[in-house]
């Protein structure tokens, strides 16, 4: 992991708001900056969304959260996507960085959590909200 990349893109389950159990798990290991947004494209899976970046002007309207474990964060958030080593390959999910444009205007380097198996016969969901 680079040294300087202290930033978290969530863009489902993980947000504000969503009073889901691993929100409250995360926030030991991070804060709340600002909403922001990345491109790509939310796809609708088993009761959860996938995001695929993109190079076009389609956006995924997320968090961005500022890391202050990031040893802690990542075992438990690897753990939750099912990206950590103690499940076998190929993993549903990959932890990338991407530049995400936060709704201040900055633009910055984040982890994310991307959808990494095919989006054949996947819904998009296209306010790019989830």
């Amino acid at each position: 992991m680079p040294l300087n990349l202290n930033r978290l893109f969530v863009y489902g389950s993980l947000k504000r708001g969503t009073d889901h159990p691993m929100h409250k798990r995360m926030l030991r290991f991070c804060s709340f900056l600002e909403p922001a947004r990345m491109q790509g494209y939310l796809y609708q899976l088993e009761g959860y969304p996938g995001a695929v970046q993109t190079g076009d002007d389609q956006w995924i309207q997320g968090e961005l959260y500022r890391i202050e474990q990031a040893v802690g964060l990542f075992d438990l958030l690897d753990g939750y996507e099912e990206c950590s080593k103690a499940f076998e390959p190929p993993h549903e999910y990959t932890r990338e960085a991407v530049e995400v444009i936060t709704e201040s205007g900055q633009q910055l380097r984040a982890w994310v959590y991307l959808y990494n198996f095919s989006i054949t016969g996947r819904q998009r969901i296209a306010s790019g909200c989830y």
